[in-house]
């Protein structure tokens, strides 16, 4: 079988590697991660700060009702629309006098 590859530098090399690896215990090479858990660990990583930062916050009053950050597909309604008029409820972001005040568009916010 190594005779099929005879002259090609590529291959030759490629079979002595392998040759000088059947005598291992071990893998010696680091491949490092797949794709798919460094994606994980991305995700793992950005939960624990958005945690951190629900957590140490102070403004939210839905932080009462919600201690946990959800991460993933969190959706209740099949309708986008109503979805992020609900989420903007929650959140205070939305044109209430409240919030308007907030950002300097009404003169009370009541």
């Amino acid at each position: 079988m190594g005779a099929q590859h005879i002259g090609i530098a590529g291959n030759e090399k490629a079979n002595r590697v392998a040759n000088d690896g059947t005598g291992k215990q071990k893998v010696e090479i680091d491949v490092g991660l797949e794709l798919k858990e460094t994606y994980n660990m991305a995700d793992k990583y950005c939960a624990k700060k958005w945690q951190e930062k629900w957590s140490n916050s102070k403004t939210s009053h839905y932080k009462s009702i919600g201690p946990k950050v959800k991460t993933g597909n969190t959706s209740l309604y099949k309708n986008r629309r109503y979805e992020i008029t609900i989420n903007r409820l929650k959140f205070g972001y939305c044109r209430l006098n409240a919030y308007l005040y907030r950002i300097n568009r009404h003169p009370t916010g009541l």
